[in-house]
């Protein structure tokens, strides 16, 4: 966020993401859903640092990250398709994305791909102890197969839990209700701020998408291809994105030419936030 918008843009990032209560709420939990959400978006932010360097070495992280994104949880292959989205898009892309890339070293996405996939497996493969023992039956994936195929069996069937005559029905509109539900209403507008904001500061596509496709691909799945409806816990990993995007309303307020408007929704923002801590930093609600 800092690097999108400023200090105070990553800061008012930062900061709703600190006083989040369902990142409060689950942080504190022995589940799988928080490991993934870090790795998830630590995994996106240094494929974003791999395409602006096309280096070996932020390819090789980059695959580290997706290797521990997968590991964390079965719902973190969604990464798979998002980085692949990602590449076709930089070789598409017909003007330069990012100063000191030229256009005849686009070609190496191809092999800095490479590296990430391999290193990616590599993780899967070690990440489990009994390694060499796989290895030696020439199945070093069929314990993460195994998982994978039980996982995807279990969001076939139909495992939720809705109250009757709620407008939070157990099909597509879920998650989406959840969201709206449980993200405190300060954020939301600023989400939304960010959301109206983002057409205005002259991104580039890759950047834009870089921001916007990893959390919208992950309610698509979650929303379309999931039987699974239980709790928030399962859109976890689209909250660091949100609060990414909420970080643009800084840059839009800075740019405002009257210094009284300016004063005036900065003390809004201010006064906002302080009620937003007193009121929603309670874990237990949630």
């Amino acid at each position: 966020a800092k690097n999108l918008y400023g200090p105070s843009g990553g800061l008012l990032s930062l900061f709703l993401f600190c006083i989040c209560p369902n990142i409060l709420a689950h942080g504190s939990l022995y589940t799988t859903d928080m490991a993934v959400t870090a790795f998830f978006f630590l995994a996106v932010r240094q494929a974003g640092k791999f395409f602006e360097t096309l280096s070996f070495r932020d390819a090789a992280l980059t695959g580290f990250l997706t290797g521990c994104v997968m590991m964390s949880k079965v719902s973190g292959i969604i990464l798979v398709p998002v980085l692949g989205c990602l590449g076709f898009l930089f070789l598409l892309n017909p003007r330069q994305e990012y100063s000191g890339v030229t256009p005849g070293k686009k070609y190496s996405v191809l092999t800095g791909f490479a590296v990430i996939g391999l290193t990616a497996l590599a993780v899967i493969v070690f990440g489990f102890t009994d390694f060499a023992s796989a290895f030696q039956k020439l199945k070093p994936f069929s314990h993460y197969a195994q998982v994978f195929r039980a996982s995807v069996a279990h969001t076939q069937r139909f495992h939720a839990f809705c109250l009757g005559g709620s407008f939070v029905t157990c099909d597509w509109k879920y998650f989406p209700a959840l969201l709206l539900i449980k993200t405190p209403v300060f954020s939301l507008i600023l989400i939304g701020a960010g959301i109206l904001t983002w057409p205005f500061l002259k991104k580039s596509k890759l950047q834009i998408a870089l921001v916007f496709l990893p959390p919208l691909a992950f309610l698509f799945v979650a929303c379309f291809m999931n039987n699974i409806h239980i709790g928030l816990r399962h859109i976890l990993p689209v909250y660091p994105f949100l609060y990414l995007i909420a970080g643009a309303g800084v840059p839009a307020i800075s740019s405002l030419r009257s210094p009284q408007l300016r004063k005036i929704l900065f003390g809004i923002l201010f006064v906002a936030g302080g009620f937003t801590v007193s009121r929603h930093i309670r874990q237990m609600p949630y």
